[in-house]
C-alpha cells in the first residue's frame, strides 16, 4: 500500500508530464493548523488531461467524479489565509473550472485515503495573477494514513 505522499508523486510521475509541488500554495491556502493534511502541485496541463488522468485511477463504482465544470473559487477552506476578496477581483467575475474526486487508500480499493481537487485557471500564492495551467490539491481524510507526514 502507497502512502497518500508516495501516491500523489507517482501519479505526478505516471502522468508523462510535470506536475511540480507549491508549498508556497500549501502556504496560502491550507487552513492553519492542518497544513500536513494538504499538498499542491501545478502543472501546465490543461485540467481535462489531470482530470482524466485521476478518473481512471478513482476507486470503482465512485460515482461521477473527476467531471470538469464550471467552480467558484471559493474551493478553498474556509479557513484558509488569504483575502477572498481579492481572489474574487482575479477571478473577474469568471469561475474556474474545477474537477473533485477520491484517491483510493490503497490499489482497487473502495476506502478513500484523500480527495483531490482541480482548479484552472489556478491563482499564484501571492494572489497578482491567473495561471492557465492546474492545480492539484490533494486533502488527506481524516484517519487515513500516512506514514510520510508527522501526526499533531
Amino acid at each position: 500500500m502507497l502512502s497518500l505522499s508516495a501516491w500523489v508523486a507517482a501519479a505526478a510521475d505516471d502522468t508523462h508530464f510535470p506536475a511540480t509541488p507549491s508549498p508556497e500554495h500549501a502556504a496560502r491556502f491550507a487552513p492553519p493548523g492542518q497544513a500536513e493534511r494538504y499538498q499542491f502541485l501545478v502543472t501546465e496541463v490543461p485540467i481535462d488531461e489531470v482530470a482524466a488522468f485521476y478518473a481512471r485511477r478513482a476507486p470503482q463504482g465512485s460515482g461521477r467524479h473527476f467531471v470538469v465544470g464550471p467552480g467558484v473559487p471559493d474551493a478553498f477552506d474556509s479557513l484558509a489565509r488569504f483575502n477572498r476578496f481579492r481572489l474574487a477581483q482575479l477571478y473577474g467575475g469568471r469561475a474556474p473550472r474545477v474537477a473533485r474526486g477520491p484517491v483510493p487508500r490503497a490499489s482497487g480499493s473502495r476506502e478513500v485515503a484523500a480527495v483531490v481537487l482541480l482548479m484552472s485557471p489556478y491563482p499564484e500564492p501571492d494572489l497578482g495573477v491567473l495561471n492557465p495551467g492546474t492545480l492539484i490539491m490533494v486533502v488527506s481524510v481524516a484517519g487515513a494514513s500516512n506514514p510520510d507526514r508527522p501526526r499533531p
